[in-house]
């Protein structure tokens, strides 16, 4: 269940319409409740309702307390104090690559670019975080773990001879349904053309990169690719395709292009 909170005054520290909602991230996040403009204003902190601890302060809590101010807070690099904001704006959650709101060091937030009303807020915590204690308040992976390049690529004979006159109906909705299964979130809608050579292209974005194929109707041929930069379940998704097409001779190999490596191609099929 999402929950709207732009009409309650209490909230005013944040300048745009929200909601709170389930994450793909973790847990709950925050969501634009409207389109917002690349630098526009979303938060403003306020010294009178936040709690600002020094130290001092901090090590003469309890546990259970101590708890709660490294979860919704954080050190800031210019004071070195312990700042917690009071509102919302704490379930804002972190992504050191899709963060598309940015803060400098007086706290204030501005879009990092065009947000559409129902995209999650995201923040890079290391814009005013050190890497080492995020970590360890956290337990989250390196930098290098959190963001991985996966390229699925997918061939086969298929055996759709129902595609008929409603083929771009059918075929939107397969891409659609694609994104859902291997967890994805939708960026650009799906893009479908029939060209000349009696072939279908198809494209979708993800906020994680793109999903794309091409199918010759008359060979009845499939060649399709999943580039990620999330994780995905590989035997997952081919079960779908082999599903939703009737494959047959299937090809598979998926590579794992982490930055800094070497490529890692594994064929699965």
């Amino acid at each position: 269940m999402n929950y709207s909170f732009h009409n309650l005054k209490i909230f005013k520290m944040i300048h745009i319409k929200y909601k709170l909602g389930a994450s793909k991230i973790h847990g709950t996040g925050l969501f634009a409740d409207q389109d917002i403009t690349s630098g526009q204003l979303i938060y403003t902190p306020n010294t009178l309702l936040d709690v600002d601890i020094t130290q001092k302060e901090f090590d003469s809590l309890s546990y259970s307390e101590k708890t709660e101010v490294k979860y919704y807070g954080y050190i800031h690099k210019k004071t070195g104090n312990w700042h917690v904001a009071f509102d919302a704006i704490r379930m804002l959650n972190h992504h050191n690559e899709l963060a598309n709101v940015i803060q400098d060091n007086t706290m204030v937030m501005v879009a990092k670019r065009n947000i559409l009303s129902g995209e999650e807020l995201l923040q890079n915590y290391l814009d005013f975080d050190n890497p080492e204690e995020l970590s360890n308040r956290f337990n989250l992976p390196s930098t290098s773990q959190q963001l991985v390049h996966h390229h699925f690529i997918y061939q086969a004979k298929v055996d759709r001879n129902d595609l008929g006159p409603d083929a771009e109906v059918l075929l939107r909705k397969f891409l659609y349904d694609l994104v859902i299964e291997i967890d994805m979130e939708v960026l650009i809608d799906p893009v479908l053309k029939f060209s000349k050579n009696d072939a279908w292209t198809g494209l979708i974005g993800i906020v994680t990169s793109h999903i794309s194929f091409h199918y010759w109707t008359k060979e009845k041929y499939l060649q399709l690719d999943i580039y990620s930069c999330k994780s995905f379940n590989v035997q997952k998704t081919k079960v779908f395709l082999d599903t939703f097409w009737k494959s047959y001779e299937q090809k598979i190999i998926f590579i794992n292009r982490e930055s800094g490596n070497d490529f890692l191609v594994e064929k699965i099929l």
